[in-house]
């Protein structure tokens, strides 16, 4: 489905600009930028709520508590492959 949406005169110089480097369709830089910007979104606030377990030093402790407790679930006696 098609919709419309205005945007700003360099932004569309943008897009045309990166169109003609890259060889993509105008939708296709869209696009990318829209999931880069989400990614960067979702990582945003992952770092953030990272700082607030971080801050709490009770939540932190028990966190650091299960990373141990999956560090073992690695031992599992084969070696590793380095081909």
């Amino acid at each position: 489905m098609s919709k419309l949406m205005r945007i700003n005169d360099s932004t569309v110089e943008k897009i045309e600009e990166l169109s003609k480097i890259t060889g993509q369709t105008k939708q296709k830089i869209m696009d990318r930028a829209i999931t880069i910007y989400s990614y960067e979104q979702m990582l945003k606030k992952a770092n953030e709520q990272y700082a607030i377990l971080k801050s709490d030093p009770q939540a932190w402790k028990e966190m650091q508590h299960e990373r141990e407790a999956w560090d073992t679930t690695l031992m599992d006696g084969l070696k590793d492959d380095k081909s």
